[in-house]
C-alpha cells in the first residue's frame, strides 16, 4: 500500500494541503520527519513563520534590554564582592582569637606544670599584644614564643578586663577576666574562669562563635 503524501511531510516539502515554510528550524524538521509526526510539525512550522512575519529580521537584544542586563549583573558582582569581603575579615577575626586562645593555654600549661603564677599584661590596639607580666616589663618586643600579637590584617586587641588576670597554678586556678579582639567583620571575646577554663564568644554575630550571654 503507498505511503500517504502527508506522513512524510515535513517543513520545506511541501504536502497535500499544508505550504512550505522554509524558515522553520532544521532541529524542529528532524524531530517530526523522523517521529512520524507530520500534522504537529507542520502546524508548528505555520506558527513559527507567522512569528517571523510578525517580528520582522529582529533580532538579538535592544539598547534598553541590554542595559537592564549589565545593571543586574552589575548589582549581583557588587553584592558578591561585599559579603566575600566580610567573610574574609570574620575568618581572620576567628583566626587571630583561636591563636589567643592556644597562646593563653599555653601560659596556662606553663604555669600549671611549674606551679607558678602567670599574669597577663596586655598593650591595646592595631600594634597591640598579650604577654606576661615581668620585671622590667618586656613589652611587645620581645620573644615570640612569650608574646602574642594580632598578627595585622586589620584585627586589633580592642579590650582587657582589667589587671589581675592570669593564671595561678596552684590547683588550676585562675583570676577570670577576659580579651577581646574585633575588626571591621565584629568582635570576639576569649573569656578566662575561675576554673582556668578558656572559651570563645562573640559581641557580635560571627560566623561560627556563639554569641557572649
Amino acid at each position: 500500500m503507498p505511503v500517504p503524501a502527508r506522513r512524510h511531510a515535513f517543513c520545506g516539502t511541501p504536502s497535500r494541503k499544508m505550504p512550505a515554510f522554509p524558515r522553520c528550524n532544521a532541529a524542529v524538521r528532524h524531530f517530526f520527519l523522523f517521529r512520524h509526526r507530520p500534522l504537529a510539525g507542520d502546524f508548528l512550522c505555520l506558527t513559527l513563520a507567522r512569528m517571523n512575519r510578525l517580528t520582522g529580521k529582529q533580532q538579538g537584544m535592544s539598547l534598553l534590554e541590554m542595559l537592564v542586563v549589565m545593571g543586574l549583573i552589575a548589582i549581583l558582582t557588587g553584592s558578591s564582592l561585599y559579603y566575600a569581603q566580610e567573610m574574609r575579615q570574620a575568618h581572620r577575626l576567628r583566626q587571630s582569637a583561636q591563636a589567643l586562645q592556644t597562646f593563653l593555654g599555653r601560659m596556662q600549661a606553663q604555669a600549671n606544670s611549674r606551679n607558678e603564677a602567670r599574669l597577663l599584661a596586655v598593650t591595646l590596639g592595631p600594634a597591640g599584644c598579650v604577654t606576661q607580666q615581668s620585671e622590667p616589663p618586656a613589652g611587645c618586643g620581645g620573644n615570640g614564643l612569650h608574646v602574642f600579637r594580632p598578627g595585622g590584617q586589620g584585627v586589633s586587641i580592642v579590650g582587657f578586663s582589667g589587671n589581675g588576670m592570669g593564671f595561678y597554678g596552684l590547683r588550676n586556678t585562675a583570676q577570670p577576666g577576659h580579651l577581646t579582639l574585633g575588626n571591621a567583620a565584629g568582635r570576639i571575646r576569649v573569656v578566662l574562669s575561675g576554673h582556668g577554663r578558656l572559651r570563645l564568644c562573640g559581641e557580635d554575630a560571627v560566623s561560627g562563635v556563639p554569641l557572649c550571654r
